[in-house]
Parts: C-alpha cells; sequence; structure tokens
C-alpha cells in the first residue's frame, strides 16, 4: 500500500513539475517576444542613425559641389568681364573656350 501512495505522490508532483513547465515556457515565450521586439526596435534606430548621417554626408557632399561649380562660373565670368573691358581698353584677353564648355548662357531677348 505504501507503494501505491508514492508512486500517487510521485505523478501528482510530476503533474505539477509539467504545469510549473509550461508555465516557465510561456514565461520564457512571452519575454523571448519582448526581447526581439526590443532588439528590433534598436536596430531599427541604429540603422536611422546611419541612413540620417549618409543623407548629412551627402547633402554636405552636394552642397559643396554645387559651391564649387558656383565658384568656377564666378571666376569665369569675371574672367570674361575683364575680356570685355580689355576689348574696350588697350589690353584684349580671350577666355579659354575649355573653361567655357560647363557655364550655362543666359539668353536676354533683343
Amino acid at each position: 500500500m505504501s507503494f501505491d501512495i508514492n508512486v500517487a505522490q510521485l505523478q501528482h508532483q510530476l503533474a505539477e513539475l509539467k504545469g510549473e513547465n509550461i508555465s516557465l515556457r510561456i514565461k520564457l515565450d512571452i519575454y523571448h517576444d519582448e526581447l526581439m521586439k526590443k532588439h528590433q526596435t534598436w536596430l531599427d534606430e541604429k540603422l536611422a542613425i546611419r541612413l540620417e548621417k549618409h543623407l548629412s554626408e551627402d547633402m554636405l557632399r552636394v552642397e559643396s559641389d554645387a559651391r564649387q561649380k558656383l565658384q568656377q562660373e564666378v571666376r569665369l565670368l569675371k574672367q570674361e568681364l575683364k575680356c570685355l573691358h580689355g576689348q574696350n581698353g588697350s589690353e584684349s584677353r580671350a577666355v579659354k573656350p575649355e573653361l567655357l564648355k560647363d557655364v550655362p548662357v543666359l539668353q536676354v531677348p533683343a
């Protein structure tokens, strides 16, 4: 009879442990899901920071290129102005055609 009681107690303890195991697995799944969400949020934030940094660098590069192009245009216009003033006076200095290829021409109606 004591053998039957021990078996019944062991079966009861086993059932309790199985229930506790299921409860712990559920908690672990919930914790895992929360951790993965936090990790995904962290990755998204890190990606956003990197993209913002690259975009900022690209914008600085574009601004620098535009500034250099404008400076080149100003230099060419100054050189052309000197040339035009020189044609009216004694000196005549021509602007090199290869320097003018990238300069836009304004069309002024007559």
